[in-house]
């Protein structure tokens, strides 16, 4: 009998553990929908303003010159969204 509630609150804790890994890890594959979602005064970009990468990146780093140069870009999903 010790045994089946040893393995009942192992199982109990393991199962927690593998629920918070899935939920962070969706948060994570929706990070940009669910930023959108909880800040749409943020997507200020128009229609009909594209520029080459290397514009953009020399934006990001004229605005923030004590950060890393970017290894990575997300592009936009729709005409609002930005880089």
């Amino acid at each position: 009998m010790r045994w089946l509630n040893l393995h009942l609150y192992i199982g109990l804790v393991g199962g927690a553990l593998f629920v918070l890994t899935s939920l962070t890890g969706s948060l994570l594959v929706f990070n940009k929908t669910i930023d959108e979602w909880m800040n749409p005064e943020q997507l200020v970009r128009t229609a009909g303003t594209d520029l080459p990468l290397n514009q953009i990146v020399a934006a990001a780093q004229a605005a923030h010159p004590d950060w890393p140069v970017p290894d990575s870009l997300i592009f936009p999903l729709h005409e609002q969204d930005s880089f």
